[in-house]
């Protein structure tokens, strides 16, 4: 993964990460290159620190063999990060959301 949402969603499995630190712009950010670092967020990607890094596609097969064979190498750092971005993984989100969007019209028809 790079930084998108995909990190933060597999997080929440805790299994380890793999994010790239290459990619090849797209045509239009070679023209524009303001319009890719506008979309980069280098200070929450310099906290990252619960993953694997891959700096080129030749280490890939290295990187999946090394966390195939220590899974649990940043487990720690993955449980900190879950309580960090994710507050709680239990499934209850949308309840959490129903509720408190309820709580709000309640007291907005109440006032």
């Amino acid at each position: 993964s790079d930084l998108s949402s995909t990190l933060f969603e597999f997080l929440a499995l805790n299994r380890p990460i793999i994010q790239t630190e290459f990619y090849t712009p797209k045509p239009r950010h070679r023209i524009f290159p303001w319009r890719l670092s506008r979309r980069l967020d280098s200070e929450r990607a310099s906290e990252i620190d619960f993953t694997h890094f891959l700096n080129r596609p030749s280490n890939l097969l290295p990187v999946i063999n090394h966390v195939l064979e220590y899974p649990d190498e940043m487990a720690s750092a993955r449980e900190a990060a879950v309580e960090r971005y994710l507050y709680k993984i239990d499934g209850q989100a949308s309840s959490r959301l129903v509720d408190a969007i309820e709580a709000k019209l309640k007291e907005r028809d109440s006032g």
